[in-house]
């Protein structure tokens, strides 16, 4: 700046012959008169003009620390065109290129910090321009009202520019929220379509929940569960009411049917400890010979079984398996006790057949007695050659007694 008290007029101006104030030539002034010299002293006239221009310096050199302590230093720009117009005419002696370009560089720091400012409502407006499209609606909301509290903290890029911008970044934003309230909008009348159809869900699990078809009606509740979960939100309104509407639905059916379960569990174990019971009375009868009452016993034990419920999937075959094989161990008892009587019903036979070869036949027919009491000794053979062993022994038997008869007529006809 200047020193106001060591100002020399004649370093940037003379006065000619005719009494005019000439401004010395630089860049932009050459030899601009700026005044009329008043009287004969020429330093003073020099000087008061050299003070007129230390005077645009402090002005010049208030408004930049201004400027440089402003966040917003926008606002300035006007008056830093001003002071530069008004150089053009201003009546002063001194160094008008180098304030001329001072001025210039304040206002290129201005027009820098400006075009930032410029520059950062445009980024603004151009992430509002990409949200404007998004569908994820909460999401880009925040991310919108993040913009919005980010413009202002920018402040004011120039009137030339801020209302522009402003148009640009509202409108996206515009964009969004018009096309947020037609998906609301949409959305309101889909919710509503779901909520009847989840309303229809919940009538149709009532009817369901009456039935004790337990299989068919547990599958047609998971149906209706993955129909509901296809079916989308209902609203916050009916939402959450509707699901605990059909979860306590499928609930009450459930709790009947554990219910139920665990009767049938108390029931199977009821049968176990029944058929148990059977099992060892009929553990007490398969070593016993009394073929044909321990026959009707075991039919017995077996029509008893057959009338006890389940015993449970964990213990019904083994039980069955259990009581079964007694039976079939009786009964192979006596399967091999009549094969043996088999034997010694055909050995009787055998017996008998060689008494019809027997000369004395009154000791014959006593013997044939004793056979047929052994006979009637023996028991039981199986059925398939009962029949044929009989006629066997009842034919050799008939023989000896029908010979025995002709010969006492032969006698008492002799």
């Amino acid at each position: 700046m200047t020193d106001i008290n060591k100002i020399n007029g004649q370093e940037w101006g003379y006065i000619d012959e005719e009494g005019n104030i000439h401004l010395k030539d630089g860049e932009l002034f050459k030899g601009r008169i700026i005044g009329k010299l008043r009287g004969n002293n020429g330093d003073t006239a020099l000087e008061f003009y050299a003070n007129r221009f230390a005077q645009m310096e402090m002005r010049f050199e208030e408004l930049e620390k201004k400027i440089q302590s402003e966040d917003n230093k926008v606002k300035y720009i006007e008056l830093v065109d001003r002071m530069t117009e008004r150089l053009n005419d201003y009546d002063a002696l001194g160094d008008f290129d180098g304030l001329l370009k001072k001025l210039k560089n304040l206002k290129q720091e201005i027009a820098e910090f400006q075009e930032q400012r410029k520059s950062s409502k445009e980024e603004l407006c151009r992430k509002a321009d990409e949200l404007s499209s998004s569908s994820d609606w909460k999401a880009t909301m925040e991310a919108l009202t993040a913009l919005q509290e980010e413009w202002k903290k920018i402040g004011t890029a120039g009137k030339e520019y801020d209302n522009e911008l402003w148009e640009r970044f509202k409108s996206a934003q515009d964009r969004f929220y018009e096309r947020r309230r037609a998906y609301l909008s949409n959305l309101d009348l889909e919710y509503q379509e779901n909520r009847q159809k989840k309303e229809e869900l919940c009538r149709k699990a009532e009817e369901l929940s009456k039935s004790t078809d337990w299989k068919e009606t547990h599958e047609a509740l998971q149906e209706l569960q993955a129909q509901w979960k296809n079916i989308g939100y209902a609203g916050r309104e009916f939402e959450e009411d509707l699901w605990q509407i059909f979860r306590a639905i499928q609930d009450r059916f459930y709790e009947k049917r554990e219910s139920h379960f665990r009767e049938l569990d108390q029931q199977r174990e009821q049968n176990r400890l029944i058929k148990l019971e059977l099992c060892t009375k009929a553990e007490a009868l398969i070593e016993s010979t009394d073929w044909g009452e321990t026959h009707e016993k075991l039919k017995e034990l077996m029509d008893q079984w057959k009338k006890v419920g389940s015993a449970g999937r964990d213990n019904e075959d083994e039980l069955w398996e259990r009581f079964k094989g007694l039976h079939d161990k009786f009964y192979e008892n006596r399967e091999q006790n009549l094969q043996g009587n088999v034997y010694l019903k055909e050995e009787l036979i055998d017996s008998a057949e060689a008494l019809i070869y027997m000369e004395d036949l009154k000791e014959a027919k006593e013997k044939v007695k004793e056979l047929q009491k052994a006979w009637k000794a023996i028991g039981p053979v199986p059925r398939e050659v009962s029949d044929e062993l009989w006629n066997r022994f009842r034919k050799a038997c008939d023989e000896i007694f029908e010979t025995a008869r002709e010969e006492y007529k032969r006698k008492q006809e002799d």
